[in-house]
């Protein structure tokens, strides 16, 4: 989700490793969408969840996220939520309000 522009992208797929899923996700945003509409931008804040496969302790998702970034030529930043309080995730709130 864009703050900004009130907009937002679901990447459905069927993967069972959350950090390539993730990266792969954020990857075709910024193809798709981040690059047309952030042509400037030269760094990316993402906001993580705290479990599973792209917690902050996994070298693996380090690891993708590096590659992507690396693939984009753009620095990439993750701010993750603390373990049990994704439901302070502006996203998962905003969708609460408009239900």
């Amino acid at each position: 989700m864009t703050s900004k522009r009130n907009t937002g992208y679901i990447t459905l797929g069927t993967s069972h490793d959350t950090s390539e899923f993730a990266c792969d996700s954020l990857f075709q945003w910024w193809v798709n969408e981040g690059i047309i509409h952030y042509p400037k931008a030269k760094s990316l804040l993402i906001l993580c969840d705290g479990g599973g496969s792209n917690s902050s302790r996994h070298y693996i998702f380090k690891e993708d996220l590096q590659k992507t970034a690396n693939a984009l030529g753009l620095e990439i930043r993750i701010a993750h939520y603390p373990p049990y309080t994704s439901k302070y995730n502006p996203t998962e709130v905003s969708q609460l309000l408009s239900s």
